[in-house]
């Protein structure tokens, strides 16, 4: 019979079950248990219970999962904030000049920090054009602190360039610039300043 070693009925490790040729807590039937006790199945096989009571499980071993070692990880790029009004930029321009026949421009990203640059020095020296050459362009024209949003402005200060029409003179700048045929890409860049105003310059290059 399985069980515990034992010498007497009264051994502390006999709770249930008596001591039948030297071993106690295993069962065969009824007979083997104390009184108050019955011989129950359990997961390790029959043994002395406390009558009524639901055999007793070995209570689960904690354990501490491994911990993985650490991994490089790159911080994402913070986002821009200006994503959606660049696009905008572009595509107003290029919606211009394909009105006229002329080719589209792309995007030049490799200037976006330059440009954004330029328009934050002329917006805190409210001075238009103050940084004009500092991002190597060939030509710019800029939105010098318009009311609205970022992609607002795009919209109306555009406009009012491509309305300015074909011609020779200032007076027709920024339509000169944003139409000539030979550049191949723009940079737009904004600054809003802590009142709200939007500088927004758009730099060409070829």
């Amino acid at each position: 019979m399985a069980g515990l070693p034992c010498a007497y009925d009264t051994d502390l490790q006999c709770p249930f079950g008596r001591c039948i040729n030297g071993r106690c807590g295993g069962c065969q039937s009824g007979a083997d248990c104390k009184s108050g006790a019955a011989c129950l199945s359990t997961p390790v096989g029959m043994a002395c219970m406390p009558s009524g009571a639901p055999p007793s499980t070995p209570a689960p071993t904690a354990t501490t999962p491994p911990t993985p070692a650490p991994t490089a990880t790159t911080p994402p790029a913070p986002s821009d904030p200006f994503a959606a009004a660049r696009a905008r930029c572009l595509d107003r321009i290029n919606a211009y000049r394909g009105s006229a026949g002329v080719a589209p421009l792309s995007s030049n990203a490799g200037k976006l920090a330059c440009v954004d640059g330029q328009a934050q020095k002329d917006a805190l020296a409210q001075t238009a054009h103050g940084a004009f050459g500092q991002c190597s362009e060939a030509a710019q024209n800029e939105c010098p602190g318009w009311s609205g949003t970022p992609e607002s402005v795009v919209d109306s200060c555009l406009d009012m360039m491509f309305k300015e029409g074909p011609g020779s003179g200032s007076a027709h700048g920024h339509y000169t610039n944003m139409m000539e045929p030979s550049y191949r890409t723009v940079a737009c860049g904004f600054y809003v300043t802590s009142s709200g105003a939007v500088w927004i310059t758009q730099d060409f290059y070829r």
